[in-house]
C-alpha cells in the first residue's frame, strides 16, 4: 500500500509539472498539450484528483490499521501527536 501512495505522489507531482507546463487555455503562455496526454490510461496517471483522493482513503486505512490489530489505544494518540506535530512546523513557519 505504501507504493501505491508512492505511485500517487508522483502521480500529483506530474499534474502540477504538467499544469504549469502546457497551456490549457488559463493563461494564454505556453506550449500545447499533445492530444494523447488526454487519451483515457495516460491521463489517469496524471489525474492529481484522482490520486489525491486514492491517498486519502488508503491513508483511512492504513493509519488505523496498527489500532485493529494490537487494541492498543497508544497507536492512535502516539500517531495523532506525531502528525500534529510534523504538520504544524510548516504552519508555523509559514505565519511567523
Amino acid at each position: 500500500m505504501d507504493g501505491l501512495r508512492g505511485i500517487g505522489a508522483f502521480a500529483v507531482y506530474l499534474c502540477h509539472f504538467i499544469n504549469s507546463y502546457f497551456d490549457f487555455g488559463f493563461k494564454g503562455e505556453g506550449v500545447e498539450a499533445p492530444i494523447w496526454l488526454f487519451m483515457p490510461p495516460i491521463a489517469a496517471f496524471w489525474n492529481g484528483t484522482l490520486w489525491v483522493s486514492v491517498f486519502f482513503i488508503l491513508s483511512g486505512f492504513v493509519l488505523p490499521l496498527n489500532f485493529f490489530k494490537t487494541g492498543r489505544e497508544s497507536c492512535i494518540s502516539g500517531g495523532v501527536m506525531r502528525r500534529y506535530f510534523r504538520l504544524m512546523i510548516p504552519v508555523l513557519m509559514i505565519l511567523s
